[in-house]
C-alpha cells in the first residue's frame, strides 16, 4: 500500500495518477502504516507556520484554472468531496486497496498531520467553485531526510496538466525543507505515470520484491 505520506505551467500531462496492486487492507491498517514526522529523538516534529507564499494561480491548456496551494487544517470538507468524486478504480490504484471512500479518521489524518516541513501537501482548487481537483504530498522524517510521495488528480480532471504541476510544486518545496530524496512506488502497468516521473528526473527501477511495481526516486 502506498502511504500518504514546482513552478512550471505544463501544457499537457497524460499521466495516470498513482497506481499499484497490493492486497486489500482495512483503513485502520493504512493509518497504522503511515509514517509520522519525528525528529532524531523520536518525538513529534514541531510544525512550521503555514506557507502562504506558496499559493499560485495556473491556467492549463484546456482553459481550466486552478490555485495550487498548501493544504490547510480546515480543508477536510473539500478533501472529502474530492475523494468521494473519484472512480473506484482510481481509488484502488491510489491506495493499493479497494476503497469506495475514506473514513473520517483517514481524511483527518491526510489533512491535519501536515507540518509543512517533514510532511507536506499541495492541493489544486478551482477558483470558480472552490472544488478540489488534485493533491500531491510527501511524508518523511529527519532520520534519513527521505520522504515518500503521493499524487492524485480527480478522475474527471486527468490529462489537463494538473498532476504534473502539483508534483513540480511539491519537488520545489521539498528542496527548501532540505529533503534529500523523494521516492514512491508505481505499478508497471501505469506507463504514463512512469513517463512523467522520468521527465521530472526520477530514476525508475523494478522493485526486486514485486515485479509488478516500479520503485521511483528523485534526488532533490
Amino acid at each position: 500500500m502506498h502511504r500518504e505520506t514546482g513552478q512550471l505551467l505544463i501544457k499537457r500531462d497524460s499521466a495516470q495518477d498513482w497506481s499499484g496492486g497490493r492486497d486489500p487492507v482495512n483503513q485502520n491498517a493504512i493509518l497504522r502504516s503511515m509514517p509520522r514526522s519525528v525528529d532524531l529523538c523520536g518525538v513529534a516534529y514541531c510544525p512550521l507556520a503555514y506557507p502562504r507564499g506558496w499559493a499560485k494561480h495556473f491556467t492549463f491548456n484546456n482553459g481550466q484554472e486552478a490555485v495550487i496551494r498548501p493544504i490547510r487544517a480546515d480543508d477536510e470538507i473539500v478533501y472529502t468531496d474530492f475523494m468521494n468524486r473519484n472512480d473506484p478504480e482510481d481509488m484502488r490504484l491510489r491506495f493499493f486497496t479497494a476503497l469506495k471512500q475514506l473514513s473520517p479518521e483517514m481524511v483527518k489524518y491526510q489533512v491535519a498531520h501536515v507540518d509543512y516541513n517533514r510532511s507536506m501537501a499541495f492541493i489544486a482548487i478551482d477558483p470558480r467553485n472552490e472544488e478540489m481537483l488534485g493533491v500531491s504530498c510527501y511524508d518523511g522524517s529527519q532520520q534519513d531526510w527521505r520522504a515518500e510521495y503521493g499524487l492524485m488528480t480527480r478522475s474527471d480532471m486527468k490529462r489537463n496538466g494538473i498532476g504534473r504541476v502539483l508534483m513540480s510544486r511539491l519537488i520545489s518545496y521539498a528542496r527548501t525543507c532540505q529533503i534529500k530524496e523523494l521516492w514512491g512506488e508505481v505499478a508497471t502497468e501505469n506507463t504514463a505515470m512512469v513517463a512523467m516521473c522520468r521527465k521530472l528526473g526520477f530514476t525508475v527501477r523494478v522493485d526486486p520484491d514485486d515485479y509488478s511495481l516500479f520503485h521511483v526516486k528523485l534526488s532533490v
